[in-house]
């Protein structure tokens, strides 16, 4: 890994900090994060 370039960010991968965020309502997250949100959401009513 080349120590001057950043790892790559891909909005389009959920990620359980931000899944985490749409759960609470929060306003830090992509719709990818909101998509993986839904079903647990879903299975928790």
């Amino acid at each position: 890994m080349d120590a001057e370039r950043p790892p790559e960010f891909h909005s389009d991968v959920a990620r359980p900090a931000r899944v985490y965020d749409a759960w609470l309502g929060g306003t830090h997250h992509f719709p990818a994060d909101q998509e993986a949100a839904e079903p647990a959401a879903v299975d928790r009513a």
